[in-house]
């Protein structure tokens, strides 16, 4: 289960992001992106070019968790404004 609060650090990495893409390798590409490991328990927001789908990716307790939302019937998600990488609810 993904659990989310605001003791943790959440990070909206901007751009296209391949939604194909696994844990491992979406890491890797926030790891290049951001500068910042995934390991730390950050929780690493993407969205996909249409808007439609969205992916958290953390990384806890020796474990990925990822939750991924996709809407259907061209709805989108809004895109947040903000001048830094770092997004806080």
């Amino acid at each position: 289960m993904l659990n989310l609060n605001p003791d943790y650090r959440y990070f909206y990495v901007e751009g296209i992001t391949d939604m194909r893409l696994g844990h491992f390798r979406l890491c890797n590409t926030k790891r290049e992106m951001l500068g910042r490991d995934p390991y730390n328990g950050d929780v690493f927001i993407t969205m996909s070019k249409k808007r439609d789908k969205v992916k958290l990716v953390r990384y806890e307790n020796h474990s990925y968790t990822v939750f991924m939302k996709a809407y259907e019937h061209r709805f989108q998600f809004l895109v947040p404004r903000t001048n830094r990488q770092t997004v806080r609810s």
